[in-house]
Order: structure tokens, then sequence, then C-alpha cells
């Protein structure tokens, strides 16, 4: 008779939380406690003009520790990334308005009527809380 191991248990994580922005879409990962993030092109020492330099050339690396031998994620087609503690904010201005066009005998007339609102809104949060 065989005895079976049964898989360790998953282990929650309460280390820093990033956002990655990726050729796919925005990803939000948690990283433990400890590890370190390197990021750069996808195929180290590549020459410029290769495929690396396209959609998927950039990859963000995540290691348990300092070695470099505990590599434990790789995500690829990372254009951008950061820590979501970091504070961010984007200028949104909104327009609203209307236009009416009146005709007579001399020709078109237009009234137009617009009015502009600008906040700096954090995307982040906007979409969690649904403004």
């Amino acid at each position: 008779m065989t005895t079976r191991k049964s898989a360790a248990p998953r282990q929650t994580t309460s280390g820093r939380t990033l956002l990655l922005n990726t050729a796919d879409g925005d990803m939000r990962i948690t990283l433990p406690d400890g590890a370190r993030v390197t990021f750069g092109p996808s195929i180290p020492y590549q020459k410029k003009d290769s495929y690396s330099a396209g959609r998927e050339g950039y990859s963000l690396r995540v290691y348990a520790d300092k070695g470099t031998d505990s590599l434990i994620a790789v995500f690829g087609g990372v254009n951008s990334f950061r820590d979501i503690n970091l504070p961010l904010a984007k200028l949104i201005i909104r327009e609203a308005g209307r236009s009416v066009w009146k005709s007579d005998e001399e020709g078109y007339k237009v009234e137009a009527e617009v009015k502009h609102k600008q906040a700096w809104i954090d995307p982040l949060h906007q979409l969690e809380s649904g403004d």
C-alpha cells in the first residue's frame, strides 16, 4: 500500500500588493512577505531589433527571497506596475452641453451651451467604489 502525501495548505499572503498593466489588461497580485521583484526584457541580453521589443517584450519576475534561485512567478507582457499604496490620481474632464441650430431667411444661427467639470480621481479606488 502506498501512502499519498497531501498537498501543502494554501498560504495567505500579507505582503504588498502590485497593480500590473499588461498586454491582456490590468492584474493585481499580492506578494509574499520578503519577496523581491525584477522588471526587464522577457529574454535578457536579446538584441533590440528582435521580437522581444514588441508586445510581449517585458516581464515582471517574483522571487521568494533575495536569492536568484527562488523564482516563484513570471508575468509576461507587462507594460508597467506599481504598488497600490502609492497614491495616484488621473485628471478626468467631463464635458456636457447642447447646441441648438436655428434657421431663418438670413441663414443659420447656432446657440451652444457647454459646461466643463474636472477632478483628480484615483482610478483604482474609483473602480472599487463604483463611481
